[in-house]
Order: C-alpha cells, then structure tokens, then sequence
C-alpha cells in the first residue's frame, strides 16, 4: 500500500506500507523500488481506487514498467470536455456540452440549448461542484460562482463545462474491460436528493432493475463508450442516464465505483469491487457473475441540516436498527460538517447499509434512520463560513 505519510501512520499495523509523497514522483520511484529490495518483493501490478491519483499511478507505472492505462486514457476520463468531445465525434449518446472560458460562452450555449442546465469542472469527482441552473437570467451569478470556486478552492481557473439537462434514471456501473470484451459486473441506481440550485446529489444507491431491451442498449453504449475513450484493460465505472428516449452516457473513471459502493456490493450481490480489481491486474479474470436479483439492500448517505463544529456524535442506536447491515462513519469529534445546500461533501454524516422494501421508501428511510445519529455541535458564527 503506497500511502501518503498521513494516511500511512493510520494503516501503521499493516506490514506492507509505504510511506511517500505521492505527488513527488522521482522520489516516490526511489522509495517504493528499496522497499522492494528491502523486502525481497517484485512488483507485478499497479492500480489506484481514487481518481485524483490517476496520472501519478500512470507515471509511476512506466517507471516501474508495470502495465496500467496510459497517460492518454487517464486524460481521456480525468477532463470531462475532452471525455465530451470524444464521445460527441464516436457518436455515442451524452447530453449536448460545451466548455466555458468566458460568460459568453455560456450565453451562446443557453441559446442554442434549453435548459435547464448543468455546470460543473472540467476536472474532479463527484458532485461537489455541480451547479443547477433553472432560470437564464440566473447563468451570470452561476457563472460567476462556478470562476469564484475553482479560483478559491481548486486553485484551478475556469474553464469549466456547461452540459444540457436530461431528465431520467441515473444509473452507475462498475464494467469490466478485457482485450476481447466487456461484461456489466454491477448496475446500482440512484436516488438523488433535491436541493434546489445543484445537482447530483446522490441520497441512496439500490439495485438497479431494467427491462432486457434497456440492458442490452446500455452494453452496447457502454461499450462503444469505453472504446471512444481508449480504455483497453481493467474496470471502470461509469454514470449514465436512462430516459423515454435513449441512454446517455455522463462520465467514466478507470477504477470501480467508490465511496460506500464497495460494502453495498459486498451486501447486495457479493461482488468485491476490490478485490476483482486486483485480480484483474494480476492477470486472473474475476469470476463475477452480474444479476438483476439483487436482495433489497441500499447504500444510503446521511446528512446533516447543521453546520458547525462536531462536540461530540454516536452511531450507537443508528448500527442497533433492525434495518442497519453496515455503519461508515463519515466525521467524528472535531470535523466541520454543513448542510447538503452549503457544502455536499461536509454534510455527509455517516454511510450505512440498510434494508429496504421499496425504493420510494427510501428517502422516509434516510430520515428515520438519520434522527438515529446522536450529535452535538458548535454553531459559533465563525464556523458557519461555507461556500
């Protein structure tokens, strides 16, 4: 396990840790080929489950001659305008984008595509930064929140991508890409909690259910997704969407679905995302099977309507619910949280896997057993600064 040094010191009972600065590569090459020497190891295979280290673990994998995607593929995915652009010209269904540099860019879009609209960075995971924009007359201060963000907290300038609204079942997937193939390993649908003004944000994942016709369209876009974007080996997860009129495709990642996906799998199916990952890579073929059979199980995000810093929380009577398979606590004593509408990432207390009955129970479930999170916190006016 390559880790940084913070990350290293939690995992310090491990054996197998290396402690670097992933971000410095030269010295990370060094480190990581004495502790092999060190140990009497030979690397065989490299990987990564988090997306904002995709082109280090590029890199270092040429260094180590070690396969894995190369720079393009991870550049192909990392960069939603040139995932975009390429889908756009093989042809593949994905809703009609643009990259913004400037207002009137996003001006000409608006005119030429109805709204609503999405923005979002070009760059980045998940839907921290994912903006609804309803109104025209409202793109302006959209925009200007959008440049206001990127400046401020990625360090980033805009450009950033402007993408026509499709409304439909989000779904995502985990798909596993051989030399001469590729199979569905997970199909998980969303629940999206409204919060008016952003979008994406996921509430729940549960089972994914469609009819023959739908799944066989969705492999085939999926596939000629994949090859668009040059992806020759491995597995990657992919967000789409499916409406009365066909399936959209709207991002890939060249690693399996994240955050509480992996126990939800283990749960509802069996599938051990990280575990089929690593065989892959050391050149078994995991034997996973996919099936729409899934028993009623859902990975569901609990948030907080508070913002402030945590004095005290207990997840005590939410893991004793006869609902509760698995509890993940996202914060503890001493971590700012916010609400859903301030900050998305900030206001996820706790994942947890629940049973369920119905997926339009499911945001009555995330209620209840959210009231079940005993918390305490300091809302003093200088820690209510979210934006």
């Amino acid at each position: 396990m390559l880790a940084t040094p913070e990350r290293a010191e939690q995992l310090k009972d491990h054996p197998l840790v290396i402690s670097s600065d992933i971000n410095c590569l030269e010295s990370t090459y060094q480190i990581v080929s004495k502790f092999a020497q060190d140990h009497q190891l030979q690397y065989v295979g490299i990987t990564t489950f988090i997306c904002e280290s995709m082109e280090v673990t590029a890199e270092l994998a040429m260094l180590l001659e070690l396969p894995f995607h190369d720079s393009a593929a991870v550049f192909n995915t990392r960069n939603k305008a040139q995932t975009w652009a390429l889908w756009n010209h093989a042809g593949v269904s994905t809703p009609e984008s643009c990259q913004v540099s400037n207002i009137d860019d996003l001006v000409v879009f608006s005119d030429r595509v109805p709204g609503p609209w999405i923005l979002k960075p070009c760059s980045g995971s998940g839907s921290e930064w994912v903006l609804r924009v309803d109104d025209s007359t409202k793109l302006p201060l959209s925009h200007q929140r959008m440049a206001d963000r990127l400046s401020s907290h990625r360090n980033v300038p805009i450009p950033y991508i402007v993408q026509q609204f499709i409304e439909g079942r989000e779904f995502s997937a985990d798909l596993m890409i051989t030399s001469d193939s590729m199979s569905v390993l997970r199909l998980t649908e969303k629940y999206l909690v409204p919060c008016a003004g952003h979008a994406g944000h996921v509430g729940a994942y549960f089972p994914g259910q469609v009819s023959e016709d739908d799944f066989c369209l969705m492999k085939v876009v999926f596939d000629r997704g994949v090859k668009a974007l040059g992806i020759e080996r491995g597995i990657v997860m992919v967000d789409a969407i499916l409406t009365d009129t066909g399936f959209y495709l709207l991002e890939m990642a060249l690693r399996p679905g994240g955050d509480c996906l992996p126990d939800f799998c283990l749960y509802s199916s069996g599938y051990d995302p990280i575990k089929a990952a690593c065989n892959l890579i050391l050149g078994h073929n995991p034997a996973v099977s996919f099936n729409q059979h899934e028993i009623n199980v859902a990975g569901l995000h609990l948030t907080s309507d508070w913002q402030g810093v945590v004095t005290a929380i207990d997840f005590r009577r939410l893991s004793d619910d006869p609902a509760v398979l698995h509890v993940s606590p996202y914060c503890g004593v001493g971590d700012r949280i916010a609400s859903m509408r301030e900050c998305y990432g900030n206001s996820i207390l706790a994942a947890c896997i629940a049973h369920y009955n119905n997926p339009k129970e499911l945001p009555i479930l995330i209620e209840r057993l959210t009231q079940l999170i005993d918390i305490s916190i300091d809302s003093s006016p200088e820690d209510l600064q979210y934006d």
